[in-house]
């Protein structure tokens, strides 16, 4: 199975010009798959395992392919990052309301100490999922904006304002919903990055 799948993972991508370009990425994928069906192989719950394989390994092996054969120009990966961005800004309003008690915290996690928000998803911990990578993305483009965006001044100090408030949006909902997780998932990639 494992020879199939890599196989297939040749078959699906040559056409790719950035899979071409970068073929490290293409070991690095093959090694990941490769060390999740190991760890299958060796579990003693084979369910779980098989679950959990699934998601983390064979869902974003599966998402890679068709983003990197998919998303070419750098007009497509502006709108992927001012999207994760909109999503980051979103999940933060809606957590500053739970905190502020406008909207209700489902679940219980509101009678904790502290409260925890939840934003749009049934619990905490899946605010920190979603927002603490996002936050990794927009370090990156923060301290790196001007090769990413566009050259004009103007541009640059717009682009800029936009990677800033996602940034404090995305760090009120890490701590409003009490993502300890996140939070230092979060203070590791502004180390490494700055």
């Amino acid at each position: 199975m494992l020879v199939r799948l890599t196989v297939g993972f040749s078959v699906m991508c040559p056409s790719s010009a950035a899979y071409r370009k970068n073929i490290r990425s293409a070991d690095n994928l093959r090694f990941m798959v490769a060390a999740g069906t190991l760890a299958v192989v060796i579990t003693p719950d084979l369910r779980a395992g098989l679950g959990l394989w699934k998601a983390y390994i064979i869902e974003p092996a599966s998402f890679f392919i068709v983003f990197v054969n998919t998303i070419k120009t750098k007009t497509q990966i502006r709108g992927v990052v001012w999207g994760l961005g909109v999503l980051a800004v979103v999940i933060g309003c809606v957590t500053l309301l739970q905190y502020a008690n406008i909207l209700d915290i489902p679940g219980g996690y509101g009678l904790e100490s502290p409260a925890r928000a939840t934003s749009i998803y049934p619990f905490p911990t899946a605010v920190g999922k979603i927002v603490g990578p996002i936050i990794g993305l927009f370090l990156g483009l923060l301290f790196g904006v001007s090769r990413f965006w566009r050259s004009t001044l103007w541009e640059t100090v717009r682009e800029q304002g936009f990677v800033i408030g996602v940034l404090v949006f995305s760090l009120m909902a890490l701590l409003f919903s009490v993502s300890r997780g996140a939070l230092v998932g979060a203070l590791a990639a502004s180390v490494v990055i700055s």
